[in-house]
């Protein structure tokens, strides 16, 4: 995978990566600014900003709409921070066109969009909306604030700002929490006019368009993008001396039943070819992965400590160390840390632990291929400090990487900072969710059928068991090989879709790089009322409990289905953000599973008659002209036709309706809206929500393959989280 880099206007630079591995492009637009406390706040607010409405698509459901006429094309913003440059922009994920019918330029909408969001945004007098800034820095300062949630990202976060406060990079990517509520929209609209005129664009692009047709499409786009004088000295200041002669120590107390020890040392210039290989590839001897020194001897010989690992930052010249322990365990982890790196500057070093390393580091790195958001953000990280190498290229310089290269970088580091969080001296809360919450590191997993976006999915890095969809004697993997168009194009040229569970080996390939990586599984199944893929998750568990005793690996039977399973799934994922426990999640689950309400308008019954989902009889029965069915999910997690309407518009009242009804009053936090290719009836019914439940949190999706296949077109639900069901 050959990368071209290229100028294509003043100040935009386009890296084209062609592959033909995926059936979506990617494309990311990045504007680059200087990391700085006056200006991060603003900054991180203009794309979440620009992303809610343009001059031609004012709101986000016009815009929503206009990305399903692009065949499910998504357009999300970013804010990143890599080193001390704050970055800035949109990424994309576009059907590539080979897979769409007729020669519909969907590469050049996309991109024209793309150009919309950036250059052309709402406004009224010329200036940004008051109400889209203010509703985006209210979901800023909610970032900002939640980050105390998280225990264990927070304690690094603190270890950062510490080290280095008197740097710029001790600055968080939202900025400041006072930062955030000074902005307005009025000062917003002079940064975002003074961002265009100065900050370099890094555009990327990952797919089987041919460059001379990107350059035209991005050419047009931005024809109008203004600029003055561009602002190129931007970069990262790289200190190797610490602040002080010996490592500062800096201790913290919060109501938590767990201590934090985190370990800063400094790299210094790092980010050239000879010296990066040779630091991944110590980072893995050291204390990235299950077979490090960190993991095998301070946790799990000595049990010094729940986790232990140590994680770089190259751009910066950083590396923490990370870790859990018991309070009186302090002196006793942080020795042992010490000792640990102590032995690999001295060489006690076997040639098992160095080959598992570089084996490690050079897997991960060749996995990177089988992303395009991981390359982009590969790419991206790599021309910030003007360097030029693919991932398979970095992958072979990390498996030449000597023992005597480990040895040099290891000396090569300094302790800066040493940073405790400890309790207050309050037990009185017992259900303190850092009490186990870092036993060890767990991963949510969960199967296609949550039917959630995929590109939300993908940016979340959630691991996902397939289950698979036969039709036009091909067989296909959900969320992964059909797009939503192709797959309705097929139906409505009357092919039949046969749906089919994952087996347990599907299951073993995706589980077990997880635990062999040392972490945890709890994975959230469909309903074992429709399928058999609970007992196939369930096979595969057993399995590979077997393979590693040492690992947790839960599963549940969510008695949910489509994005009835992903508001799941959703919320576990935000409770597991705030540091909950696996246990802790598991057991929220259980107990509120049965409160996700489920109500399905279909067209017809065929399809799920065809299915063997519900009885002949029922469909007969069911399916009259005009007549449109409303299912729901039962607690057995089984379809139970609850009512007829005539008409679809009353059908669609009524879904919302029975929602309100099933809330008793009380609005939910979030309403999902799942749809069988039919967007327009999706709006509609979003509209409703928020009308009728005052709801505003609201996420549509296409049903894949696999639900769909047995909806047929035109299916329309909603679900939310109710009392019971």
């Amino acid at each position: 995978m050959e990368i071209k880099r290229s100028e294509i206007l003043p100040g935009v630079n386009l890296a084209y990566l062609w592959s033909d591995k995926f059936k979506t492009s990617c494309m990311s637009l990045t504007l680059l600014t200087q990391l700085q406390r006056d200006t991060a706040s603003m900054n991180a607010l203009i794309p979440l900003v620009l992303r809610r409405g343009t001059t031609r698509y004012p709101d986000m459901e016009a815009i929503s709409a206009r990305l399903d006429e692009l065949y499910g094309t998504a357009i999300e913003p970013v804010v990143r921070r890599i080193g001390e440059i704050q970055c800035l922009g949109f990424y994309a994920s576009i059907p590539e066109e080979e897979y769409l019918p007729g020669n519909n330029g969907v590469l050049e909408q996309a991109t024209a969009l793309l150009g919309e969001l950036l250059l052309s945004p709402a406004t009224r007098g010329g200036l940004l909306l008051p109400k889209y800034v203010d509703s985006e820095r209210e979901k800023a300062e909610d970032i900002i604030r939640s980050r105390v949630n998280d225990k264990r990202s927070y304690s690094v976060t603190r270890c950062i700002e510490e080290m280095c406060c008197y740097e710029d990079f001790a600055v968080g990517r939202f900025g400041s929490l006072d930062d955030m509520r000074s902005v307005n929209y009025k000062k917003l609209t002079k940064q975002y006019r003074a961002l265009l005129q100065t900050a370099p664009i890094e555009i990327f692009y990952c797919g089987k368009a041919s460059e001379k047709q990107l350059v035209a499409a991005l050419r047009d786009a931005l024809a109008t993008l203004p600029r003055g004088e561009l602002d190129y000295d931007i970069g990262t200041d790289v200190r190797m001396n610490s602040v002080e002669a010996e490592p500062r120590y800096v201790e913290e107390e919060l109501d938590v039943t767990q201590g934090k020890l985190v370990m800063g040392w400094r790299l210094g210039e790092c980010m050239d070819e000879p010296d990066y290989p040779s630091l991944y590839v110590f980072n893995s001897v050291f204390g990235a992965g299950a077979t490090s020194k960190l993991f095998v001897n301070v946790r799990e010989k000595l049990s010094l400590c729940y986790y232990a690992s140590s994680m770089l930052d190259l751009h910066k010249g950083l590396m923490l160390v990370a870790s859990g322990i018991e309070f009186e365990n302090f002196a006793a982890a942080r020795d042992e840390i010490f000792a640990q790196l102590d032995s690999v500057k001295r060489g006690d070093i076997t040639d098992e632990e160095l080959e598992a390393a570089r084996s490690c580091v050079a897997s991960d790195l060749r996995s990177l291929t089988d992303s395009q958001g991981e390359l982009e953000g590969f790419y991206l990280s790599l021309a910030l400090d003007g360097l030029d190498c693919s991932p398979l290229e970095l992958a072979e310089l990390c498996e030449e990487v000597t023992k005597q290269d480990v040895i040099d970088v290891a000396n090569s580091v300094e302790c800066d900072m040493i940073y405790f969080l400890k309790g207050s001296g309050s037990d009185e809360d017992e259900d303190e969710d850092e009490e186990v919450s870092d036993m060890s590191e767990y991963v949510i997993t969960i199967n296609s059928t949550s039917d959630l976006p995929k590109e939300w999915v993908w940016e979340r890095e959630i691991p996902v068991v397939p289950l698979n969809c036969t039709i036009g004697g091909k067989t296909y993997r959900d969320m992964y090989d059909l797009t939503a168009e192709e797959f309705y194009g097929m139906l409505e040229n009357g092919e039949m879709a046969v749906t089919s569970q994952p087996s347990p080996q599907t299951a073993i390939d995706i589980l077990e790089p997880i635990l062999k990586k040392g972490k945890d599984i709890l994975h959230l199944s469909f309903t074992s009322g429709l399928s058999g893929t609970y007992n196939s998750m369930c096979i595969a568990a057993e399995e590979l409990r077997e393979k590693y005793p040492e690992r947790k690996i839960v599963v549940i039977d969510t008695l949910c289905a489509s994005m009835g399973e992903g508001l799941l799934d959703y919320k576990a994922l935000e409770l597991q953000k705030e540091g909950r426990s696996l246990e802790e999640v598991a057991q929220w689950v259980e107990e509120n599973k049965l409160k996700i309400c489920h109500f399905f308008m279909v067209e017809d019954l065929n399809h799920l008659q065809k299915g063997g989902r519900i009885s002949k009889t029922a469909a007969v029965i069911g399916t009259m002209v005009q007549i449109k069915p409303i299912i729901c999910l039962d607690n057995e997690g089984k379809l139970q036709i609850i009512r007829k309407e005539r008409g679809r518009k009353k059908g669609m009242n009524k879904i919302v309706d029975m929602a309100v009804e099933a809330c008793e009053g009380k609005m939910p936090d979030m309403v999902m809206i799942p749809h069988g290719n039919c967007p327009e009836d999706a709006a509609y019914v979003a509209e409703l929500v928020r009308k009728k439940m005052g709801v505003t949190n609201v996420m549509m999706n296409n049903l894949g393959p696999v639900i769909g296949g047995h909806t047929g077109a035109g299916m329309i639900a909603i679900v939310c989280m109710a009392d019971h069901r």
